[in-house]
């Protein structure tokens, strides 16, 4: 089996050590994620090689570039033993020129965009691209050229067809330098069309011309920066380990577990699964529970006919309701919550608000005797339902808990799960309907919460998140 060289360093063929360390780490040096692993992985990707072992005596080190315009990434074993990538900066010449007027063109030829090279552009490694946006105005098809000059000489041409009336035609031209280009010469790119009503249009996408010159690329390495592994983590067999922002450990695991890590929850207050990309939120659900009409006497509602053969309360002035909701297990302490009543009219048109008196209760959970519930609050909210008519609903948040709380609000830190939120409501205001009932259907009340993305807790009771 022969030795291994790469970029002129040789390897001999020798042991490979189990207990040797592969570690990847970002260019903070820790502040970021981070893994390590035994080189026992890597046995069949050496062997991909035609090698059968090898031994590299120091520690394998992978960095990135400081430079985000830095490009192509290389591998190279260095004299001391280190094993490092590294991202060369693209070597190639580049010139360009952009246009973002809008241009109604000729049948003479518009000469839109030229670049002067201060280098020999050769046939044998320049190309060109050129690229924009087209409008036909008229209802005729239209034919627009792209010719390419060098200090004035045609040289490689090009046609588009515009179908009648077409708008926004994205064209992306790209070819071959035909003729050697010389330094200091200019390259001219001229636009005409067989007749009037063709725009070159100049909006987000920008008429734009790009000579490149190839180069040969010498490994010309740029700046790293990486970290040897630290003695004090040290970890055994084949684990991986994961560090925050603030460099604390947040896991170490077998990397036979690595998919599960990344599927479980971390099983604290306010951790779990968020939405977007940017700026990821938790996510919202509907907290429901028992809905209870008043059953008897002045204050309860009266069912009627809704819709064909449906039946629903309806809440006169003075009419009154109660709900109790019970807080699920994949609650987000901390977060806002809002109540959202459902109301919903009989008729072809209507006018006015459905005004609620609404009292609420915090009832704190099973095991949370030594605390201090929170005193109860009343909140008036008048929700307009100008328009609404049959078979529509008025749904309308309105917050009632935050964080630390507020005035006429709740402090939503408290929540934990199983604890209750209890609401008595009074109707006291209804709207004026037309074709139908002057009062409201209310068939259900519910909360809108953020979830930890429908996780439940490690614990069943108790302390939840233990």
């Amino acid at each position: 089996m022969a030795d291994i060289e790469i970029n002129g360093i040789t390897r001999e063929k020798t042991t490979l050590d189990g207990t040797e360390k592969f570690e990847g780490q970002d260019v903070a040096g820790g502040a970021g994620s981070s893994f390590k692993s035994t080189l026992s992985n890597m046995v069949a990707a050496i062997k991909a090689l035609s090698v059968n072992t090898i031994d590299i005596a120091q520690n394998i080190r992978f960095a990135v570039a400081n430079g985000v315009e830095d490009e192509g990434l290389f591998l190279r074993i260095g004299a001391d033993g280190w094993l490092s990538t590294y991202r060369a900066p693209d070597q190639d010449a580049h010139w360009e020129d952009t246009d973002n007027t809008s241009i109604a063109l000729t049948t003479t030829g518009n000469p839109v965009l030229s670049v002067t090279p201060d280098q020999d552009v050769l046939t044998s490694d320049g190309s060109y691209e050129i690229s924009g946006k087209l409008d036909n105005t008229t209802g005729q098809e239209k034919t627009v050229t792209l010719a390419v000059k060098d200090d004035g000489v045609p040289g490689e041409t090009t046609t588009i067809i515009l179908a009648k009336n077409e708008l926004g035609k994205t064209f992306i031209f790209s070819g071959g330098v035909v003729s050697t280009i010389a330094s200091g010469s200019v390259m001219t790119i001229e636009f005409s069309a067989n007749n009037t009503g063709v725009n070159l249009r100049g909006d987000s996408l920008v008429t734009k011309l790009v000579l490149t010159k190839a180069q040969a690329a010498p490994v010309a390495l740029s700046s790293i920066t990486s970290l040897n592994p630290e003695p004090s983590e040290a970890i055994a067999g084949d684990e991986i380990l994961l560090r925050d922002s603030t460099n604390e450990t947040l896991v170490k695991s077998s990397l036979s577990n690595m998919f599960n890590f990344f599927n479980t929850a971390l099983g604290t207050v306010g951790t779990g699964r968020k939405i977007g990309w940017t700026s990821p939120t938790f996510g919202y659900r509907d907290w429901e529970g028992t809905f209870r009409p008043d059953p008897s006497g002045g204050d309860s509602p009266t069912t009627v006919n809704y819709c064909l053969n449906t039946r629903l309360p309806v809440y006169s002035t003075g009419d009154k309701f109660d709900i109790d909701i019970h807080v699920p297990h994949d609650c987000v302490p901390g977060t806002p919550l809002y109540f959202h009543p459902h109301i919903l009219l009989n008729g072809t048109g209507a006018s006015g608000n459905v005004t609620l008196q609404i009292g609420i209760c915090h009832v704190l959970g099973d095991g949370r005797g030594a605390e201090t519930p929170q005193a109860s609050i009343s909140k008036t909210v008048v929700y307009p339902v100008d328009g609404l008519v049959l078979q529509q609903s008025a749904v309308i948040d309105t917050e009632f808990m935050v964080s630390g709380g507020g005035v006429g609000l709740l402090d939503s830190d408290m929540i934990l799960p199983d604890d209750n939120m209890v609401f008595s409501c009074e109707v006291t205001g209804t709207p004026t309907v037309t074709g139908g009932n002057n009062a409201s259907f209310i068939p259900n009340f519910d909360i809108h919460a953020q979830t930890t993305g429908e996780l439940g807790t490690k614990g069943r009771a108790g302390n939840f998140y233990v």
